[in-house]
């Protein structure tokens, strides 16, 4: 029998955009430790230059991780490019599908405005009628978090915990996540 788990991508305003239903390994040294080694190390962008293009993990925006999210659980393994997979999209604020994990991706943003401008070197600065961009202080881009909630399993007409009832087992930056310390709790 499967682990079951969703997949959960929000928008840089909190929205759910993508919903990935898994059926199998859906634990945190399963799903978590996979979800991890693809999505550490990964810049979200507004807006991308040329060298941006040639970063090995960099999305511009939400929408952008959560296809490239996809495509490599899909398809992640060679081997497996064009099977069925366990792996499949349900409309975003599904729940109580069988799900033990729910594994929640997203930008811990508390300036939406400050993100859109965001840019490594220059801000834009209004000046009258006109904005200017300006040199600025190196500020940190805001770095993926990850979300990690548990509980039992709706199956065969029983009912699971419902999902605003699960218990929180992580909530912070993805390059920060250990499953081993997460599956000790």
């Amino acid at each position: 029998m499967g682990t079951r788990n969703l997949t959960i991508v929000l928008d840089e305003r909190g929205k759910e955009i993508v919903n990935i239903y898994g059926q199998f390994d859906g634990y945190p040294s399963g799903q978590g430790a996979k979800l991890k080694s693809f999505l550490d190390g990964f810049v979200i962008v507004n807006g991308y230059t040329g060298e941006d293009e040639k970063r090995p993990k960099c999305a511009n925006g939400m929408g952008c991780l959560a296809a490239q999210l996809i495509a490599h659980l899909k398809m992640g393994d060679p081997k497996r490019q064009g099977l069925c997979s366990s792996y499949h999209i349900e409309a975003p604020g599904e729940r109580e599908m069988g799900e033990e994990y729910i594994y929640t991706i997203y930008l811990p943003i508390d300036n939406l405005e400050e993100y859109y401008r965001w840019d490594e070197e220059y801000e834009l600065v209004r000046e009258g009628k006109n904005f200017v961009r300006k040199k600025k202080a190196s500020k940190p881009r805001p770095k993926l978090h990850m979300k990690i909630q548990s509980g039992r399993m709706t199956a065969f007409g029983l009912p699971g915990t419902p999902p605003d009832q699960m218990k929180t087992l992580y909530d912070g930056p993805v390059e920060d996540f250990d499953h081993e310390k997460v599956e000790r709790r």
